[in-house]
């Protein structure tokens, strides 16, 4: 019994780990993280308790074995008190005779009282009396051996009851625990079954969700006319070079940088659920001007930045903040969408811009 409730939280367990537990990115997929995270807690548990059950296993062998010691002990003990029982009624023989040889030749008047007694009662009186130093010869020892054995069965009475009494304590002890334990299993694994159940439905949502969102497309680009700025200046381009950025009203980058750049928000999208956040892209001379005369210590000089070329875009929403979540999530995912985080905008650069990435082409 016990080793199927192992085998079953075990297969358990290595059903429902595994690669599926990956935390859902999608701020609407709460419901998908919570569950990965009830199943991921339970599966733990399930860990838990099965070293827990395995360890019980052991215990509940040792007390197996413990209680086969106790239980050889008794039997011994037991024949003892059979062995001392018959010594005790071939004594008790002996003392009757003692009884009859007082009433015929009485120490003292008060022991012919023996007669009526029992060969127990005969040897209490003997005790509590005082008399049987007046037993002459052989009968004294008659009477002694018999005191003796009746004291050594009523400690080996004692000590089987002992032993009974310990043995059923540590039977009782030992299958409450392998009960809880068992019981505890079963139901970590009911648990377990139903979470995971309640996954399996809430990733079926959500796959469904982005299945959806698979097929949004940004129509921008397609209407953009070249990438070329053949013959242009900085922050002064041809507005049918640059293209509209998706979600992401009054900002353009060049062309070929719009589409790469739409093809990573529509992926940042479908993974957490918004488009990237844009603050700034192409900056025309004019409003290079303007921010280098506003913000001398960060901004380009005029003519220099990539801003002018279409070529640079600002972000937002969080990726402003190095080391933050939506930081991380641009440093592990831009370069593969042709964006990088120039070294002078690092944390140990010269100007250090957590929200400025630039399209390399």
């Amino acid at each position: 019994m016990l080793a199927r409730v192992i085998a079953s939280v075990t297969v358990a367990l290595s059903t429902f780990a595994g690669p599926a537990l990956v935390a859902a990115p999608h701020a609407q997929a709460d419901e998908v993280a919570s569950a990965e995270a009830r199943v991921a807690a339970l599966q733990r548990q399930v860990r838990i308790t099965t070293d827990r059950l395995v360890n019980g296993t052991e215990q509940w062998e040792r007390d197996r074995a413990a209680l086969r010691q106790v239980e050889r002990r008794y039997a011994a003990v037991t024949a003892l008190v059979r062995a001392q029982e018959a010594a005790l009624a071939q004594s008790r023989v002996a003392v009757a005779v003692v009884a009859r040889r007082m009433y015929m030749h009485p120490v003292q008047d008060k022991l012919r009282l023996a007669i009526g007694m029992s060969p127990d009662q005969v040897l209490g009186l003997l005790q509590t009396q005082g008399e049987l130093d007046k037993v002459a010869g052989s009968d004294t020892e008659v009477v002694r051996r018999a005191r003796l054995a009746q004291l050594s069965l009523m400690r080996k009475h004692a000590e089987a009851t002992q032993l009974e009494r310990s043995a059923q304590a540590l039977a009782d002890r030992s299958a409450k625990r392998m009960h809880d334990l068992q019981a505890l299993a079963a139901d970590t694994s009911r648990q377990l079954s139903a979470a995971t159940r309640l996954l399996a439905q809430a990733r079926a949502r959500e796959a469904a969700r982005l299945a959806r969102l698979a097929r949004v497309r940004p129509a921008g680009a397609a209407r953009c006319a070249t990438s070329s700025t053949g013959g242009m200046s900085n922050g002064q381009l041809d507005p049918a070079a640059l293209c509209p950025l998706w979600k992401a009203p009054g900002q353009r980058m060049r062309t070929d940088a719009s589409r790469w750049f739409d093809k990573m928000s529509v992926y940042h999208w479908r993974k957490t659920g918004k488009p990237l956040c844009v603050t700034d892209s192409y900056r025309s001379y004019a409003r290079q001007v303007d921010v280098y005369r506003r913000k001398p210590g960060l901004a380009a000089v005029p003519g220099t930045s990539r801003h002018g070329w279409g070529l640079a875009v600002d972000l937002g929403c969080g990726v402003a903040q190095f080391g933050s979540p939506a930081y991380n999530w641009m440093r592990a995912n831009a370069r593969r969408f042709h964006f990088v985080h120039p070294s002078w905008a690092e944390p140990s650069g010269s100007m250090p811009e957590a929200w400025h990435w630039e399209y390399t082409g």
